[in-house]
């Protein structure tokens, strides 16, 4: 990421909101894994026994197709933006020194931009 002294006032607003969206998403995953923890002990169910189970039902829902969102501007490649980011997309981050979520805010890189 650039220095934050080289980022302009947009840029910086954008590092906040990703930041602040960040931080606000690891809350939600805290109170989640207790509330999860609780269930767990209620039912007396251990997270091993339950890991078949949510692993068939991610691969059915991993199989699902996406439409693309994301385009790179300098060829034909496509992301829908879930899952690990493509090559192309690191690449551009790294050249443009900017974080992923700016990089989804960005206009130039949708699809249906105009």
């Amino acid at each position: 990421m650039k220095n934050l002294k080289n980022l302009s006032k947009t840029e910086l607003n954008a590092v906040l909101k990703s930041a602040q969206s960040e931080i606000s998403r690891r809350k939600h995953l805290q109170t989640a894994a207790l509330e999860i923890k609780k269930i767990l002990k209620k039912y007396e169910v251990s997270f091993e026994e339950l890991q078949p189970i949510l692993s068939s039902q991610n691969k059915t829902a991993l199989s699902k197709k996406v439409a693309p969102k994301y385009k790179d501007p300098s060829g034909d490649a496509t992301w829908s933006g879930r899952g690990r980011a493509p090559k192309w997309v690191i690449d551009i981050c790294d050249t443009e020194g900017i974080d992923l979520q700016i990089f989804k805010n960005n206009s130039k890189f949708l699809i249906n931009s105009k």
